[in-house]
């Protein structure tokens, strides 16, 4: 399957990125970050990018775990700001899958 393949891609990409942040930031500022932009300062949004890549589920079962209370929470707030109908039955297991990061991951 294509969506498993591309998933275990940007995985190992992603593990790249927090396992390199320095070569990383230098790649993107080098390639694709507007002219001028500071190195120091990707080099630091990517040391600090760690903390929100690697944590909750995916601390437990890997990179891209989808966690369908996120997405729950995620529903509040889009009602309480309107984006959401407020009576609108949204169900977030129909819209959230673990199937994909499951099999990209190798876990049962």
């Amino acid at each position: 399957m294509r969506l498993v393949r591309y998933t275990r891609a940007l995985v190992k990409g992603w593990g790249y990125f927090i396992d390199h942040p320095e070569e990383s930031a230098e790649l993107i500022v080098r390639k694709w970050a507007p002219k001028g932009t500071s190195l120091s300062d990707q080099i630091a949004q990517a040391q600090m990018m760690h903390s929100f890549i690697l944590t909750g589920e995916a601390k437990t079962h890997g990179l891209l775990w989808i966690d369908p209370d996120v997405f729950r929470r995620a529903l509040v707030f889009a009602r309480e700001g309107g984006v959401a109908p407020p009576g609108m039955d949204i169900d977030v297991g129909a819209l959230c899958t673990q199937s994909v990061i499951k099999e990209a991951l190798g876990v049962a």
